[in-house]
Parts: C-alpha cells; structure tokens; sequence
C-alpha cells in the first residue's frame, strides 16, 4: 500500500507515518542509483504465508496495485527470477499468489516479467477461433483513425509499424516553427547575391516524435493469441500523457470487443 497510502485502507495503515517512511525510503534507493549508477528492483508482497510451493500459480502486477497474499517460496523465486529478468532493472512490481493460474514455469515466468518491459498497460486475450492474423490486419487500419483530425486526443499521434510487427503511436506534441542559426546564415548570404534582405526563411517544423513517449500495440500468438499494449520512446524527462494515454486504451477495448463481436 505504499503508493496506495492515502486510500482506505492503507490511509489507516499510514496514521503513524510507516508507509511514508517505506516510500521514503524507496526514492532514497531510486536517487542513490542514479547518482552512482546502480540498477535497483523493489518487490512489493501482501501477507506472506509460510505454506506454498515456488512453482504455485501466480499473479504479477507492475508497481504497488495487488492486494492478495503470497507464500514465502513464491516470493523467494520471484526475487531470484529479477535477478535473471532484463526488464526487472529499475522497476518496481507486486508479486501474489493467484489460484486461478496453472504452474508457474520458467516460460511463465517470462511472460510474466514481460509486463515490466513499457511497462505494459494492457493485455487482453483473443476468444479461440480468433487468429493472431486476421487481428494484426484489423490493427493496423484501427491505428490509422489516431492521425485523423478529430481523434479525441489532447496530444497528437504519429502512427509507425513497429519491428516487432506491431504498431506505435508515438505522440508527437505541437511544437513553435523555428529559424536555425544556418538559415539565418543563408538568407544574410543571399540578400549579399542580390536577395531581399527582408526576406525571411522558411519555418522549419520541428517534430518530437519517437521523444515524447507513446503506445506500442503488439498481436502475439503465442503464447496464446493475445492484443498487448505498453509504453515506448518515453525519453528522460519527458512527461507521461495519462490522459491521451487512457482514451487510446479504452477506444481499443471498446472497438477490439465490438470487432470481435461482430466476427461471430
């Protein structure tokens, strides 16, 4: 409940302080990679019960969002798989056991750590009959609506194929028209050939696409056909859109349900 502190009822958790004192230490860890550039990975676990299997289904979840409770073994294996796990490095995730899912194998570990990598922001699973194929097609002509006038978005997109065979909708702000210093240098050479010095130089328009983060949207088949969706191209310092962000993810919801409603 560290990032969830002023919520009930992780408020009441925090009347004396302790998970300020936990985030606070957090972003200590955080500032001091930074400065002498360490990777960091912090694992966030509910109850945990001394009963359990390191194999047992399990659930992971990207920051400090699950609430259920894990077993020691589950959690002593997840923090020796982020020692192995690429996109472990500098994240913060939740760990928890989930009766629902099957063995947690070294694939389903994998796939699992996937959702760090962004990180993802969605995952959704096609109905059988459905095929990764006939979704990649369906994809790549719902992206083209998001270069539209109208698109509903408050930061601008530029749609690119990724080479993942997915598709990125990079979000590409409105920036000023700008004179370089070499255009400058050219129009004083060419009021010396006989241009007019008043002329001016033609605006150059400056594009922060690829800079200012966006939405990756990949078609897997396996491990089992799917739709997932995760942050790119978010530079240092560069400002999350969370509301361009969420309309993007729930037009895709919407419109991936009724075109699979409309397949049957």
């Amino acid at each position: 409940g560290v990032d969830r502190r002023g919520q009930f009822p992780y408020s009441v958790a925090n009347m004396g302080g302790a998970l300020d004192k936990r985030l606070a230490a957090d972003q200590a860890l955080v500032l001091a990679s930074l400065a002498r550039g360490f990777d960091y990975t912090i694992l966030r676990v509910g109850k945990i019960a001394s009963e359990g299997k390191a194999s047992e289904g399990a659930t992971l979840a990207v920051g400090d969002s699950l609430d259920d409770g894990v077993s020691a073994a589950l959690a002593a294996e997840a923090l020796v798989q982020s020692m192995t796990q690429k996109t472990s490095l500098n994240s913060t995730f939740s760990i928890a056991n989930d009766a629902k899912a099957g063995v947690t194998n070294q694939a389903v570990w994998d796939d699992l750590f996937l959702k760090l990598d962004g990180p993802e922001l969605l995952r959704t699973l096609l109905p059988a009959g459905t095929s990764a194929s006939a979704a990649t097609e369906w994809m790549a002509e719902w992206s083209k609506r998001w270069e539209k006038p109208g698109s509903g978005l408050t930061t601008p997109v530029v749609v690119k194929a990724t080479g993942e065979g997915g598709v990125g909708l990079y979000f590409s702000p409105k920036v000023n028209d700008y004179v370089s210093q070499a255009e400058e240098k050219k129009l004083k050479e060419a009021a010396e050939i006989g241009g007019k010095p008043g002329d001016k130089p033609k605006p150059m328009k400056v594009s922060r696409a690829g800079l200012e983060g966006g939405i990756e949207v990949l078609v897997e088949a396996e491990p089992s056909p799917r739709i997932r969706a995760k942050r790119i191209a978010y530079k240092e310092g560069a400002v999350v859109k969370e509301m361009s962000e969420s309309e993007i993810l729930r037009r895709l919801e919407d419109d991936l349900g009724r075109w699979i409603k409309n397949k049957k």
